[in-house]
C-alpha cells in the first residue's frame, strides 16, 4: 500500500544548471556590451570549460568568445590561447564543416587588430591539424542559405549572430552558436 514516489532530482538539477548557465551567458554578453571585457572573458571561459567537460557542441564558440573578450581586455596571450583551444575543440568535436568560415573570421579579426603574427601562428596550427582543409576566400562565399534576415543578437542569450558561421536549420532559421536556441529569420 506504500507508493514509491517518482524521483527525478537529476532532471531538476539539470534544468536548474541549464538555467544558471543561460543566465551566466546573458550576463557575459551584457558585460561585453557594456565595455567590461575582462569580466565577460572570465565568464565565457568558465562556461566554455564547463561545456567542454560535458562535450556540449557550443563549447568551441564559448571558448572563441572568451578569446575575443580577452583580446579586448588587452590580455593577448590569454586570448590567443583561448582562440586556439576553441578552434581545436571544433576539430575534436567534428565541426570541421564550419571550421574554415569560423577560422577565417577569427584570423581576419586578429589581423584587423594588428595581430598578424599571432594570426599566422594560429592559421598554421589549424592547417597542421587539418592539412586538406579548404579555406573560403571571404565570408560572403560561405554558401549559407540566407533567404531571411536573422536578428543581430540572440533574443535568448544576447549573443551576436554571425550568419556565415552559424548552423542553419532551414532556409529561414538557424541555431544560436552560444545557447543553441532556434533563431527565426525576419521578413
Amino acid at each position: 500500500m506504500f507508493r514509491r514516489r517518482l524521483r527525478i532530482p537529476s532532471f531538476r538539477r539539470r534544468v536548474r544548471a541549464e538555467r544558471r548557465a543561460l543566465l551566466r551567458l546573458q550576463e557575459a554578453h551584457r558585460y561585453l556590451a557594456e565595455g567590461q571585457p575582462a569580466l565577460a572573458a572570465a565568464m565565457f571561459e568558465e562556461l566554455a570549460n564547463h561545456a567542454a567537460s560535458r562535450e556540449i557542441p557550443n563549447a568551441p564558440q564559448l571558448s572563441l568568445q572568451a578569446g575575443r573578450a580577452w583580446l579586448l581586455a588587452g590580455e593577448v596571450d590569454r586570448g590567443m590561447d583561448r582562440l586556439g583551444r576553441g578552434l581545436q575543440m571544433m576539430v575534436q568535436m567534428g565541426q570541421t564543416g564550419r571550421l574554415p568560415r569560423v577560422a577565417r573570421r577569427v584570423l581576419s579579426e586578429l589581423r584587423s587588430r594588428g595581430l598578424s603574427e599571432e594570426a599566422d601562428v594560429l592559421e598554421g596550427q589549424v592547417r597542421e591539424q587539418l592539412p586538406g582543409l579548404s579555406w573560403p576566400q571571404e565570408a560572403a562565399t560561405s554558401g549559407a542559405p540566407v533567404t531571411r534576415r536573422l536578428p543581430p543578437k540572440c533574443p535568448y542569450c544576447g549573443g551576436t549572430v554571425v550568419p556565415d558561421s552559424i548552423e542553419w536549420v532551414d532556409q529561414g532559421s538557424a541555431l544560436c552558436d552560444y545557447c543553441g536556441s532556434v533563431l527565426q529569420g525576419e521578413g
